[in-house]
């Protein structure tokens, strides 16, 4: 039985079978929407300043839609854009719930007053069934007046008002003179602290050995050139040094800032190792802190399983997942480790010793460290972890790297990749350890074994640290979807009804990285939005290849929304065809059947949409003016046409290349 709006409303009214009781009552305890879909029903039916929906506006409603809704009366798509409009609208969800809990009670004997039951009767027949009072012949005696009337000439006595009334704002402002006399007198007197020593960012950097007549103390340790029209001056780097300084200073290293510093005496002494940055403090209790974000980024506990949204600085624990949403980027500090969250990617964070390296798990997604000040950390992935060490100059990254051959099912899980962009990183797995260098990539696969080699070329989420012009304004436009105070479900929702592709992309994106397959599967059957199906398939396919359990978890909700035998087709049509198994004529045949308008199952609209990607891919073909809404017409007869004729082949395959790696693109 499926979990819908309806059936949650049967299930809360007490209105369903033991054995579907049992069932739904399963699901809800599987979902977090279902349960805060259920705890907001009891709020909004509770909330007496919620009217009935108005008969004009955004939330206006037909009252005889929302009786054949609860009467299960309206049509597939009627009934979707009911629903979505309930989930949307306070409004709409207190009157289809307030209804139905009404009606729950209408088949349960209800106890009548005699006189109300005597009193409808008599509406019924008419005025002329009332029986007219008789007029009592015995006059009323006047009632005392429970006051006794005050006369005319004597004035009533005022009321005293309480103490606090009549000298509380007086005591007040003499309160706050006192204070404020006080605080200036403490200002005027206080001692000013002695001016603070400018804080210097240096970078140790690798010179020469050490020589026999080492520098005058007091000499300044430069991180870069002298400045333009002055020469070098003894104690400044050498321009041969120069470089590979500059290779390592950070953001705020300038050398008028190192002179200044020289010149007051608070330069790095000679032997001392310089640092790059200010270290990271933590939270007590806390292993990481992230940055304030600048864009959507969800975040879920042990305590709090759910995704929430993050919008303040916020200490992290172990335990603790970050999920960052593509095109965002997010930031994490692990003391002196530094990692970006580039796109939709997942991470959580690992319990360490205080002397130990920090560890984390990547669960999904790609990471980028720049300059470590602490080489040393541990990925997990999959039950596999990697020791990593990087040298302070070093620029790398790391991602779960999509494995699974179109065609062939998910039975393993994404290996972990490494791309080195400069610097040296040396990855520690089951074997010896394996140093790369710029261009070097790296895959660890589930055995934890460490397969170097050369790339060609890095990806652009490495290579280029700032985001570009256009996935700016994305950013710009996706994070005004955004609402504060509102649930994050309920504005990505939302999100899949905005007329931009690119945001409707993104939405249904979200709901992929969340994992929340109840919402991402309604959206492959979504009617007249062939851009949202689309979108859909490939991130339920991207969704699938986390590994085998991912992919079952899919077959089995393909299976509750299609039924068995469509299901399995339909995940078949997600996991893709070998050019063997297509080159059977039953295949392409049950392909072009799939596009028939005779079928009229629930979720059809999907499977057309997957049955066309499906030939699109296999015969590298168009779609023949084919649409999954409109079956009917030339585009059927075409698909129709070239199975007739025996022209529904797999295309030649290409001559074999150079194997490249997704780590390596």
């Amino acid at each position: 039985m499926r979990l819908t709006l309806r059936t949650l409303l049967a299930w809360m009214d007490d209105t369903l079978k033991s054995s579907q009781v049992r069932e739904i009552g399963k699901q809800v305890a599987d979902s977090p929407f279902a349960q805060e879909l259920t705890e907001r029903i009891n709020r909004v039916t509770r909330q007496r300043r919620l009217s009935v929906p108005n008969s004009s506006g955004p939330e206006a409603t037909d009252p005889n839609v929302v009786a054949a809704y609860l009467d299960n009366e309206l049509g597939p798509d009627e009934v979707a854009e009911f629903e979505k409009k309930c989930l949307t609208s306070d409004v709409n969800l207190a009157e289809v719930a307030s209804v139905h809990q009404i009606l729950s009670l209408l088949g349960q004997k209800v106890k009548v007053p005699e006189g109300a039951r005597t009193r409808m009767y008599g509406l019924v027949k008419g005025r002329e069934a009332i029986v007219p009072r008789r007029k009592s012949s015995r006059r009323r005696e006047a009632k005392e007046p429970v006051t006794k009337p005050i006369q005319p000439w004597v004035v009533p006595e005022t009321p005293k008002r309480p103490w606090i009334e009549r000298y509380g704002p007086a005591a007040a402002c003499l309160l706050l003179i006192v204070l404020s006399s006080w605080a200036a007198w403490q200002s005027l007197t206080a001692t000013p602290p002695p001016p603070a020593a400018p804080r210097v960012r240096t970078e140790t950097v690798a010179g020469p050995p050490a020589q026999a007549n080492p520098p005058a103390a007091g000499a300044g340790v430069t991180a870069g050139p002298p400045a333009p029209g002055q020469p070098a001056t003894a104690g400044e780097a050498s321009p041969e040094a120069q470089p590979v300084a500059a290779a390592g200073a950070g953001p705020g290293t300038t050398p008028a800032g190192d002179r200044a510093a020289a010149e007051a005496g608070k330069t790095a002494k000679a032997g001392e190792p310089a640092k790059s940055r200010p270290e990271t403090k933590l939270f007590p209790g806390s292993v990481a802190t992230l940055e304030k974000p600048e864009g959507v980024l969800l975040r879920a506990t042990e305590q709090k399983p759910d995704w929430e949204r993050v919008v303040d600085e916020t200490p992290l624990k172990p335990g603790d997942r970050i999920l960052s949403l593509a095109p965002f980027r997010a930031t994490i500090d692990m003391e002196k480790l530094r990692i970006q969250l580039v796109g939709e990617t997942e991470l959580r964070l690992l319990p360490h010793a205080p002397d130990a390296p920090p560890a984390f798990e990547l669960v999904q997604g790609q990471i980028v460290v720049r300059r470590p000040e602490a080489g040393k950390f541990r990925v997990v992935f999959d039950k596999q972890a990697v020791e990593v060490d990087a040298t302070s100059d070093a620029i790398f990254g790391m991602e779960r790297v999509d494995r699974n051959a179109y065609g062939q099912p998910v039975n393993q899980v994404k290996p972990l990749g490494t791309l080195c962009q400069q610097g040296e990183v040396s990855l520690k797995g089951v074997g010896d350890p394996q140093t790369l260098r710029a261009m070097n990539v790296a895959l660890i696969g589930a055995n934890g074994k460490v397969q170097a080699g050369q790339g060609d070329a890095l990806p652009t989420w490495l290579s280029q640290p700032d985001p570009s012009p256009y996935e700016l304004q994305l950013k710009e436009q996706f994070i005004k979807m955004f609402h504060p105070g509102r649930p994050l479900l309920t504005e990505i929702v939302g999100a899949l009804d905005d007329d931009r592709p690119e945001i409707k992309q993104l939405a249904v994106e979200a709901l992929g990285a969340m994992g929340d397959l109840s919402y991402l599967m309604p959206t492959l059957s979504r009617p007249n939005d062939p851009v949202a199906r689309r979108a859909t398939i490939g991130a339920i396919h991207n969704y699938m290849t986390r590994g085998p359990e991912a992919s079952a978890r899919v077959r089995d909700e393909l299976n509750q929304l299609l039924g068995d035998e469509l299901g399995e087709v339909a995940h078949h049509m997600l996991i893709g065809y070998t050019p063997e198994e297509f080159a059977r004529p039953d295949v392409a045949a049950r392909l072009v059947n799939l596009l028939s308008p005779e079928h009229q199952e629930d979720g059809i609209i999907g499977v057309r949409e997957l049955a066309l990607e499906t030939l699109k891919r296999m015969t590298g073909r168009d779609d023949l003016g084919y649409s999954p809404d409109k079956p009917a017409g030339k585009g059927f007869d075409a698909w129709n046409d070239l199975l007739r004729r025996n022209e529904l082949k797999a295309p030649a395959p290409r001559p074999n290349g150079k194997a490249r790696t997704k780590a390596g693109r």
